[in-house]
């Protein structure tokens, strides 16, 4: 079976993303419990005590953080994967990207979690051009398979399914278009 382009994709795709899924997935849940510590550290404990005592639409809420080191890397910060967990914030909270600075307690930790989010990209991204280049390189199925035998469990997605027989048999065909019935020769 020929493989075209989009074909080839979506078994890299597939490949790769079954491959880093688990480390995504741990790495996400990293970002919840920073976003957590962050949320806490900006507020402090006795100001998120005195907020949670006035009305619940005292403060505006939001579900994320945005946040950037004082040596210039930021991102955003969710607080979890519900959809409903917002938290109360201030406006400047919700509309600015807050920056830490060297100093503050949490500072170390958001860097760490920054190198790991980046050297797994770069992982990532090393074993994605080099499975590309492995895969595209190969004009048919077979000849993928036959290049790299492991890879059959993620050539799944676009092995033909049934068979390529005309739903409606040949007999009825003829007999719609009033066709000679052919004999074996």
């Amino acid at each position: 079976m020929r493989l075209n382009q989009g074909q080839k994709q979506t078994i890299l795709d597939t490949l790769v993303k079954e491959k880093f899924a688990e480390a995504e997935e741990s790495l996400k849940q990293e970002s919840y419990v920073l976003a957590d510590k962050m949320y806490k550290s900006l507020h402090g404990e006795e100001n998120l005590k005195l907020m949670a005592k006035l009305p619940e639409n005292y403060f505006q809420k939001h579900w994320r953080i945005r946040i950037r080191l004082q040596s210039g890397i930021g991102d955003s910060f969710e607080f979890s994967a519900k959809n409903n967990d917002y938290r109360i914030m201030s406006a400047k909270l919700i509309n600015e990207t807050i920056i830490i600075a060297y100093d503050n307690p949490i500072h170390d930790e958001i860097k760490a979690y920054f190198d790991k989010k980046s050297d797994l990209s770069d992982l990532k991204t090393d074993a994605y051009n080099a499975a590309k280049a492995t895969i595209f390189k190969c004009a048919t199925l077979k000849q993928l398979l036959n290049v790299w035998p492991e890879i059959e469990p993620f050539t799944e997605c676009v092995k033909p399914r049934g068979s390529n027989l005309p739903s409606v048999q040949i007999q009825e065909l003829n007999k719609i278009f009033d066709l000679p019935k052919e004999e074996a020769a």
